[in-house]
């Protein structure tokens, strides 16, 4: 997958990768979990934990990850 992955990649001018830690994507992670222990078909309805996390966003509310690196 990866070479295949390359290769397309090889078709843009120019191209970004980022990895997008999951507070940086809370409505999507959100979303995922939620439809994962709550299977169906949401009709009219937002899950509110989704709509909380929709709101932060919209508000601009930053989900920092620490990440500390202590050498050995």
């Amino acid at each position: 997958m990866q070479e295949e992955l390359h290769g397309l990649l090889r078709c843009f001018a120019g191209c970004d990768i980022r990895h997008v830690y999951r507070e940086g994507n809370a409505v999507a992670h959100t979303l995922c979990r939620q439809a994962y222990h709550c299977p169906g078909v949401w009709v009219g309805i937002v899950p509110s934990a989704v709509f909380e996390k929709a709101e932060d966003d919209r508000r601009g509310a930053l989900h920092e990850r620490e990440v500390v690196w202590r050498p050995t």
